[in-house]
């Protein structure tokens, strides 16, 4: 099976049509995501496709996972922050016959109807980090984060 390291990304195929994404966690139902896609992403892809939706930023040692629709068709559907151990099982329906998903990236057109699963890997991936490097400091930096010059 394909391994995530950042998230997967299931969007519409057609540019006019929505998507409606079926979503059950741990086998119950969630909801029913009518939008232009959802993104299901770990802490690591938080801040690259997830954060230009509005999704949260998440810690990197936080094990969970967001789901954040893409464009969604209702202001209550927002995205959900769920325990990394859980088991997603997506299901997208649409007007057209095929749907997109996208792997950290390289993406494949699917038929609707499908059923996908994302559940956790049975390894975990070390990530190295230079010496002083942080969390806080690299989000200061790379989202220009107090970058004020007067004091409050």
């Amino acid at each position: 099976p394909p391994y995530v390291l950042n998230e997967v990304a299931f969007l519409k195929e057609e540019t006019s049509s929505m998507i409606s994404i079926h979503v059950e966690i741990d086998g119950f139902f969630l909801a029913d995501f009518l939008a232009d896609g959802l993104i299901v992403a770990t802490p690591t892809g938080s801040t690259a496709y997830n954060l230009s939706i509005g999704g949260p930023i998440l810690q990197p040692g936080l094990n969970c996972m967001v789901l954040s629709p893409v464009a969604p068709h209702s202001l209550t559907m927002r995205p959900i922050v769920v325990d990394g151990n859980s088991r997603l099982r997506l299901t997208a329906t649409s007007r057209v016959r095929d749907f997109r998903v996208s792997i950290d990236g390289t993406s494949f057109t699917l038929p609707c109807g499908v059923e996908l699963g994302i559940e956790p890997a049975d390894f975990f991936v070390n990530v190295l980090r230079r010496p002083g490097e942080n969390f806080a400091a690299t989000l200061r930096e790379k989202l220009l984060w107090s970058r004020s010059k007067t004091p409050l």
